[in-house]
């Protein structure tokens, strides 16, 4: 009698074994993909933190780097605004110093009554070679009668813009200078004077700086 075969050897056997070889197979190469995944990532973090660390360091390196820079600029302009100018007049900027009448200064009959009814005044402005500078300027003059022993009386005031010194501004025969007239008062008021004193205050609108001058001029009543 022949004996029943070995199921070890049967077709169908062989062919379950081979299938669950092949499944174990796969599952493992899975893993293995999940897993080099998994690496893979985190190299990629680890590497996004690196360079985020090295964008911040290079940056507070720009902003102490630009912080050096403003700190010098702002110390180099520091020390050109405190240089003291140099004192030899050959080396500075021109600009005016002081203030002088002209010797024209006077006053004047205009009308051709016999009285003078207006002081004209010719202003120099000078630099620190003395020499004529023009100037953007504001002024005021006034004319007063001054008796020793007594309060002055102001006979006239006028003040004068900016626009109105630039239009002052003459150079002719007698020579460059600003002429400023200020009327004299008519009637009663100026009789029996026959002098006055005129103030005339100076402003200096670029550097702020007021000059100041008194002329005593003779006048006909």
């Amino acid at each position: 009698m022949n004996k029943p075969d070995d199921p070890s050897h049967q077709p169908g056997s062989n062919h379950g074994r081979l299938l669950l070889s092949m499944g174990c197979l796969t599952l493992c190469v899975i893993s293995m993909m999940f897993a080099g995944c998994g690496t893979s990532n985190q190299r990629i973090s680890q590497e996004n933190d690196t360079l985020r660390r090295d964008k911040l360091e290079l940056q507070r390196e720009v902003d102490r780097l630009h912080a050096s820079v403003k700190a010098k600029a702002d110390k180099l302009q520091a020390l050109e605004s405190s240089t003291t100018p140099p004192a030899d007049p050959d080396a500075q900027i021109p600009q005016v110093t002081f203030i002088k009448f002209g010797r024209y200064c006077t006053a004047l009959d205009q009308n051709g009554d016999d009285r003078d009814d207006l002081i004209r005044l010719y202003i120099l402005t000078l630099d620190q070679r003395k020499r004529f500078l023009p100037i953007a300027a504001k002024a005021v003059a006034q004319v007063d009668h001054i008796v020793a022993g007594q309060a002055p009386v102001t006979l006239a005031k006028r003040s004068f813009s900016a626009a109105d010194i630039d239009k002052a501004y003459r150079s002719n025969i007698t020579g460059t200078h600003y002429t400023l007239d200020i009327p004299l008062p008519a009637g009663d008021k100026i009789n029996n004077i026959n002098q006055v004193t005129v103030s005339l205050q100076i402003t200096d609108l670029q550097i702020g700086k007021t000059f100041n001058q008194q002329i005593t001029l003779p006048i006909k009543p």
